[in-house]
């Protein structure tokens, strides 16, 4: 058989195989980020839409151009996941085989098509970004690495990169990764000149990503979900490395938040002692294997941008590490090649492996089911990552939501009680006291959730409401202008400062109040109303 008809036989296998893995996720409701960026974001159906941010816009536009042709298909817009990962696994594939031969491609690009800890950058739409923005990561090595005999490949390279800066600003760890390659594979010296339009592009997108990090990280802590001490490099990367290593070799605890990573002194050296063989391994076969060198150097490098010290980012997250594994796939992979390359093992990993990959589909199809609806994920992440005050919160949103008022209160307070300026579970705890007619508590809560996010503008509109209820209307004017001001754009907010002017007789304030919501909102028929209802 010639090359290029296995090539054909084992991408229609890897096809089959993602397939087989993810089919069961098509149906899966929106969930988490889903919601708010796509099914309650009325402007990704405008006709004139366009990304807020210039730099990276790729992402959002697929997702609004996908939504304006199917409309809010959950099917459609996992597909779209579904379809950059098996464009991944076939570039994985192809690169591998160029660069470590095609007994180890063929063993790395199923398991990385079946994996499970891929799940969440596949099954969860929102997680898609990232096997969308490391699919071009991965196509622009595979292209540079064929421009080096095919000079017409190389702007082609370039172009797919861009394609991964316009996904997210992330994919400037493409240049790491070119680098890397380079000083693994190729001599630096020749080399350089051809790295020039790479390094130029990942600076423009570099300096961009510096803009925007203070913001984020003052937004984060004004919003209580980055914490004000900074993390200790030599503890937190030890313990994410390991933690990535474990969920690859042995993907049992896999969950949207890792928040279980207290350890013991002696489970902390455990990891300190297995991460610093890590690191003797890849420093020691730069010598001995640049193959090895380069697939474990590859997870590493793939995982840095993530590692900072400003809690800005989880110390694990699966997505974080949907490329990443790929090189402790290949390297485990380079192994299974050499062993299968013996005559009496042969037989034995080809009976063994199937079976491992028929293992991986059941666990990634028993993972997509996590991401059913909100319900079944909220509850699947509760037993992976009881300490997680962001999934106690999410808890208590389920509970409010089934009616079940005091298990909600609980799972509110759990929050809060791990994690004190949580705005968010502070403001759920205080409609759920409303619900159950404590307005003092729900007073409290609303009152605290602003102190600790100035900029929750639903507590302040929350709070109006409550003490229009009181007929104090002087708080409930100076609580919904203060709504007003911090989400300018609400015409709904207008008109219900309206209300409150109408009933406290200004009304001349009320109409401007009211022209003003029509302007932001023409088809605001509340205020239509309101004003026509003026004398």
């Amino acid at each position: 058989m010639t090359n290029h008809k296995k090539d054909l036989k084992i991408v229609w296998l890897l096809a089959r195989l993602v397939f087989a893995a993810y089919f069961n996720s098509l149906n899966n409701d929106f969930v988490s980020d889903d919601i708010a960026a796509i099914a309650e974001n009325p402007a990704l159906t405008s006709t004139n839409y366009f990304a807020q941010d210039h730099f990276i816009f790729l992402r959002p536009q697929i997702i609004s151009t996908a939504v304006k042709i199917f409309g809010l298909n959950r099917a459609a817009l996992r597909l779209l996941n579904i379809l950059f990962h098996l464009g991944t696994a076939l570039t994985a594939y192809f690169f591998i085989k160029r660069l470590s031969g095609a007994q180890a491609a063929f063993f790395a690009a199923i398991i990385f098509a079946a994996h499970p800890f891929l799940s969440e950058s596949v099954a969860w739409i929102s997680g898609g970004t990232y096997a969308q923005f490391n699919f071009f990561i991965l196509l622009a090595l595979l292209l540079y690495a064929y421009s080096l005999k095919n000079k017409k490949f190389y702007p082609v390279a370039i172009g797919v990169y861009l394609l991964g800066l316009f996904s997210t600003d992330r994919a400037i760890i493409f240049f790491p990764l070119l680098f890397l390659y380079t000083a693994a594979f190729r001599d630096l010296g020749k080399d350089w000149k051809r790295l020039i339009p790479f390094f130029i592009l990942s600076c423009i997108w570099g300096l961009h990503l510096a803009g925007s990090f203070s913001p984020r990280i003052e937004g984060l802590m004004s919003a209580g979900y980055a914490g004000q001490a900074m993390l200790n490099p030599l503890v937190q990367i030890p313990v994410a490395i390991t933690s990535y290593l474990e969920l690859i070799f042995w993907p049992q605890k896999l969950t949207l938040y890792h928040s279980e990573m207290s350890f013991t002194f002696t489970q902390y050296i455990a990891r300190g002692f297995i991460f610093l063989i890590f690191l003797a391994v890849i420093i020691f076969s730069w010598r001995r294997s640049r193959q090895i060198f380069f697939w474990l150097s590859f997870f590493m490098l793939n995982l840095l941008p993530t590692l900072t010290p400003f809690g800005i980012s989880w110390i694990v997250a699966e997505r974080y590490g949907y490329l990443a594994s790929l090189g402790i796939i290949t390297a485990v992979s380079l192994g299974l090649g050499k062993i299968s390359g013996k005559k009496h093992l042969k037989l034995a990993v080809y009976i063994i492996f199937p079976v491992i990959i028929v293992a991986l589909i059941l666990r990634t199809i028993l993972r997509n089911a996590d991401w059913k609806n909100q319900d079944h994920l909220w509850l699947a992440t509760a037993v992976t990552s009881p300490s997680c005050h962001y999934n106690h919160n999410n808890l208590g949103d389920l509970y409010s939501r089934r009616g079940e008022l005091s298990r909600a209160v609980e799972e509110f307070k759990r929050a809060i009680e791990l994690a004190p300026h949580y705005a968010d579970a502070h403001h759920n705890l205080a409609n759920t006291y409303q619900q159950m007619g404590e307005i003092g508590n729900a007073i409290k809560n609303y009152q605290q959730a602003i102190v600790y996010n100035p900029s929750l503008w639903q507590s302040y509109q929350s709070l109006a409401a409550i003490y229009v209820t009181r007929q104090d209307l002087s708080l409930a004017k100076e609580y919904m202008r203060k709504a007003a001001q911090i989400n300018p754009k609400n015409s709904y907010l207008r008109a219900n400062l309206a209300v409150i002017l109408l009933q406290a007789g200004e009304r001349e304030e009320a109409g401007r109040e009211l022209e003003d919501a029509l302007r932001l909102d023409p088809e605001n028929q509340f205020a239509w109303q309101l004003l026509q209802s003026l004398p």
